[in-house]
């Protein structure tokens, strides 16, 4: 005959026992298997040591990438700021004054950067001419003389803006008078002098820095009634003005 099976006296089954029998197993069957998100492990005071050296070090590198982006930023601002250059509102246009033999062109510039800048000024008009006989006899030309083309600029340096702003008052040069060889007089032994402008275009080109446009601005323009006086502009395509650029 069998011997019965030995059972165990119930006491000796606790529930912490138990549970323990079944935590040791559980721990066993994942460390065999590998499942390494049900094992649960401690990190060592070493580690930790470890972490916290590497947390300290991380901290003044931080603090340094976040004070050098500041001045790239200000940097990069300042370029995109430089490139939004314009007349300030409310006008979109300088105003223009006929001098006789002169035009000036007067404004505010707005988004300026802090270099120094040079506003120049071309334009064209009409001429009113008189001829001079050596006797100093005078008449009126033949015809009337050629288109004149004049030009001035005026250089602004960077110490003048202000909060990206700065006014301006350009004048042109007035043109070679008498006019050589005096061609629409009888003769090339007369005296040929310009006596007036009718200004009909102008050109207003800024560069900031200096040899680097950053404006450029056209206008066709009318009057005044009398020889001075201020002119009316429109502004019209760039193109109309590009052979205003070829002046003296």
């Amino acid at each position: 005959m069998f011997d019965a099976p030995q059972v165990m006296p119930r006491a000796l089954y606790s529930r912490s026992s138990v549970e323990t029998i079944r935590t040791s197993e559980i721990f066993e069957r994942n460390k065999k298997t590998k499942n390494i998100k049900t094992i649960l492990s401690f990190p060592s005071r070493k580690t930790c040591d470890l972490r916290a050296n590497r947390k300290a070090e991380e901290q003044p590198m931080r603090r340094l990438l976040q004070v050098a982006t500041v001045p790239c930023c200000i940097l990069l601002g300042a370029a995109a700021f430089a490139q939004n250059i314009h007349f300030k509102p409310p006008s979109s246009s300088p105003s223009f004054f006929d001098n006789g033999l002169t035009l000036t062109a007067s404004g505010f510039l707005a988004g300026l950067g802090n270099q120094d800048i040079l506003v120049e000024l071309f334009a064209s008009a009409q001429a009113t001419a008189i001829c001079t006989n050596p006797g100093g006899s005078t008449q009126p030309p033949g015809r009337n003389p050629a288109p004149a083309t004049v030009a001035g600029q005026e250089p602004i340096p960077s110490t003048e803006v202000k909060n990206g702003t700065v006014s301006f008052s350009v004048t042109t040069r007035p043109p070679t008078s008498p006019i050589p060889g005096a061609p629409d007089c009888p003769n090339s032994g007369w005296t040929e002098t310009i006596t007036d402008l009718k200004f009909t275009l102008a050109l207003v080109e800024v560069e900031q820095p200096v040899g680097t446009e950053a404006l450029a601005a056209c206008f066709a323009l009318s009057g005044p009634s009398g020889t001075t006086g201020k002119v009316s502009a429109t502004p019209v395509d760039l193109s109309q003005c590009a052979v205003l650029e070829d002046a003296p």
